[in-house]
């Protein structure tokens, strides 16, 4: 099925990209620009909150990536829902499609590569100073393992098992999943097309999952509603109040962003103020319902990059830990001048161009393999028209 050209699919695209670039950029940063090994290990000794040094937006990146899932996702559901043609049966081929087309690459590009860098590197650089940067706060030796891997296959990290090796970035990904898995079955619960016993049947499992996953994924289940809400408010704004609007939600959510991270009041609050934030900026873009230029250099690249984000979100980390190791074998360790600059953005390209190679790879061929189990398995209507499902 071909792509939405409407302006709001352009937009969000964008955003999305924005998101996974933040994350990307702000995780090389943290590596390669800083103060040296010695000064931050000095300044872990003499205060509690030394990963504060090396905090970045990425945080507040990811809130837009669930408000965004809970829109393309749940707002799936819901339409699938209204027309009576959701199931089970296609959801689930279309989520773990979706899920392990990049997944399962990621995993075994992280345990090569985590391994290697062990065997290369030892212990002395990053792969033995989980405060080498604050997004590896993870023990990777320890992680590196069949249980961790296949825990992380089946979502279970931050539940069961701790991310794999190096790769912090899959703790979204189990969020993703059981948010998936939530939102059906409160619709079951809810909906009064169903038996009471169905009704209850569904509502018992919701509650089940949620005590399995914790308090925490299911406070942040919040967050991914109000962007599935999104597919629920009725448009009301006038083109004129959207032309107004739209840049001003730009400026507030990138201002908010960045006071949310720099202020660091309560996480949760801050990361509903963000989700809010960036809700109410998707409100205004999705009145934009007429076609986008064709063959513009915004749209051919906000499409591009966002078909790869899950890639570079998923498969970046690992890669990046690597060049840092190997770099950092050779002396050059994190600092503030041109020099770092320049070797930053050499990783930056290093990494990318892996990354698109995964992409080309894998996720790039998710709609095909989708689109062959779905006929094999699934139901012949679908209740999605465009996989543009953020990844996490």
């Amino acid at each position: 099925m071909a792509k939405s050209s409407a302006k709001f699919s352009v937009h969000l695209d964008a955003m999305r990209v924005v998101a996974a670039l933040t994350v990307f950029l702000m995780h090389i940063k943290g590596l390669f620009i800083g103060p040296t090994l010695t000064q931050h290990m000095a300044a872990s000794a003499n205060s509690y909150e030394h990963n504060e040094l090396f905090t970045s937006p990425a945080h507040e990146a990811v809130i837009v990536f669930f408000v965004l899932s809970g829109f393309f996702v749940g707002g799936g559901v819901l339409r699938g829902w209204q027309k009576r043609i959701w199931t089970w049966k296609t959801y689930a081929i279309q989520r773990l499609t979706r899920l392990w087309i990049v997944l399962i690459p990621a995993l075994l590009l992280t345990l090569a590569l985590d391994t290697a860098g062990l065997h290369l590197f030892g212990l002395s650089g990053p792969y033995g100073h989980p405060h080498w940067e604050s997004t590896l706060t993870l023990e990777i030796p320890n992680n590196l393992n069949a249980h961790t891997f296949f825990g992380c296959l089946f979502f279970l990290q931050k539940i069961l098992v701790q991310p794999l090796g190096s790769n912090g970035a899959l703790w979204t990904l189990a969020y993703e999943f059981w948010f998936y898995v939530a939102f059906p079955l409160g619709m079951g619960a809810l909906t009064s097309r169903f038996s009471w016993p169905i009704r209850v049947l569904n509502a018992a499992l919701l509650i089940g999952v949620g005590f399995f996953v914790g308090q925490t994924i299911t406070a942040y289940f919040l967050l991914w509603l109000i962007g599935a809400s999104l597919q629920a408010i009725p448009k009301k704004l006038s083109p004129g109040q959207v032309r107004i609007l739209a840049p001003a939600g730009v400026v507030l959510l990138c201002a908010v962003s960045v006071a949310l991270w720099a202020l660091k009041w309560d996480m949760y609050l801050s990361d509903l103020i963000e989700a809010c934030t960036c809700a109410a900026l998707c409100y205004v873009i999705l009145h934009e319902t007429d076609e986008a230029p064709h063959g513009s250099a915004y749209v051919s690249t906000s499409r591009l990059l966002s078909d790869m984000s899950y890639t570079l979100y998923l498969a970046h980390l690992p890669i990046v830990l690597f060049l840092c190791a190997l770099l950092a074998s050779r002396g050059i360790l994190r600092g503030f001048d041109a020099r770092h600059l320049v070797i930053a953005a050499g990783v930056s390209v290093i990494a990318f161009a892996c990354c698109y190679l995964l992409y080309l790879c894998f996720e790039r061929h998710s709609d095909r393999v989708r689109g062959v189990l779905l006929s094999k398995f699934g139901s012949a209507r679908k209740e999605q028209p465009r996989a543009t499902e953020v990844l996490s």
